[in-house]
């Protein structure tokens, strides 16, 4: 985590009927701070809230924002411990205070596919290698795959029509390995990227904010468990990423651009979901919003599904979801390929919804 990104954060704990919301600072007990003096990076500690108190573990990098902290870490204590492994492991201190907590006595099996490694490779692919799905797949359905333009560009190019400066902030949500953040760096002053995947925010952090340690390649796989380590080309590192969710956002105040990419189509409330991103949104801001609406029953509820009850497609719902909370459709482009390529022989494509959408200013 970046010294600097201690300012802005923001305590998430409710006390009666509000929330904290009091700054953090860097506890000096009982974990001994690990600090990169050179990039500014606290790499290994605790935060805690200097108004009620609550701590808030910060570990490879990572700072981990959830209200509900000993239940979420118990369900995320196998991946919390593999991806530091890979980082150069959690230290004493540190281990003994997740211990003491007894968060590693967690009843819930590991079954987060976002925090496996190999589909962190595969969606490090989706979001930074040159070479695009298909390119080495010497199948019409490859080399059709490969010629088709690809989600993070259109977003982009979205964007790009709008803006002709860049913005103060920008918000990504669901920010997975940080590929869009990425490219909301060219139109963005700051950028903040939230995820509730440890793995993948520490991906991202390692890939543009280059701590704990820089990551410059990846798996990227033939079949089966056959690969070839990839060179990542050297990234921009004006985003910051943080685990949080959007429904206890750690930062105050509104944002000029808001993405959410494929996110809408699996959290509980999808409704609730694009209200609490409307609301921060500033006056004049943009909200963009992509999905296949691949709805599953398992992450959204049938009667919450956009369109269903109405029996219109979900498009047409979202859109007009999105209008009654006072937005301006400015673009909107459909049937964008979102590609996951799993191995050479297999690939999984949606077709995304691209909303792009301006906050009218109340005069």
């Amino acid at each position: 985590m970046k010294i600097s990104s201690l300012e802005q954060l923001r305590c998430i704990q409710s006390h009666s009927t509000s929330a904290c919301h009091g700054q953090l600072e860097i506890a000096a007990t009982p974990v001994t701070p690990r600090i990169d003096t050179d990039k500014q990076e606290l790499l290994e500690g605790l935060m805690q809230c200097r108004n009620c108190g609550t701590t808030y573990p910060v570990i490879s990098g990572v700072a981990i924002m959830q209200p509900r902290l000993m239940s979420w870490c118990r369900e995320n204590y196998h991946y919390i411990q593999s991806g530091a492994a890979r980082t150069g492991c959690i230290g004493n201190e540190l281990q003994h205070w997740l211990e003491d907590r007894q968060w590693q006595l967690g009843n819930r099996p590991a079954d987060n596919y976002y925090e496996t490694e190999r589909w962190i490779s595969i969606f490090t692919s989706a979001h930074y290698d040159s070479v695009s799905s298909g390119n080495d797949d010497i199948s019409a359905l490859g080399k059709y795959i490969e010629s088709q333009p690809q989600v993070f560009e259109v977003a982009e190019q979205m964007i790009a029509r709008q803006l002709d400066k860049p913005v103060n902030r920008a918000l990504d949500v669901g920010t997975n390995v940080g590929g869009m953040a990425l490219r909301l760096g060219a139109h963005a002053r700051e950028v903040i990227g939230i995820d509730t995947a440890f793995n993948a925010i520490l991906t991202a952090r390692k890939i543009q904010c280059g701590a704990p340690a820089a990551q410059t390649r990846y798996r990227r796989y033939h079949d089966g468990h056959h690969y070839e380590e990839r060179t990542l080309a050297a990234q921009s590192n004006n985003a910051e990423f943080v685990l949080a969710s959007i429904f206890d956002l750690p930062f105050e105040g509104s944002w000029d651009l808001v993405s959410a990419l494929n996110v809408i189509d699996v959290v509980d409330d999808p409704r609730q979901f694009l209200q609490t991103l409307a609301e921060l949104v500033s006056e004049g801001g943009l909200l963009l919003l992509t999905s296949p609406y691949s709805w599953g029953s398992d992450d959204v509820p049938m009667d919450n599904w956009l369109g269903a009850s109405a029996e219109r497609p979900s498009a047409v719902a979202t859109r007009e979801a999105i209008e009654q909370l006072g937005f301006s459709i400015v673009d909107e482009i459909d049937d964008i390929p979102w590609v996951l390529r799993e191995h050479q022989r297999w690939y999984r494509v949606f077709l995304n919804h691209c909303i792009l959408a301006r906050k009218q200013v109340h005069t």
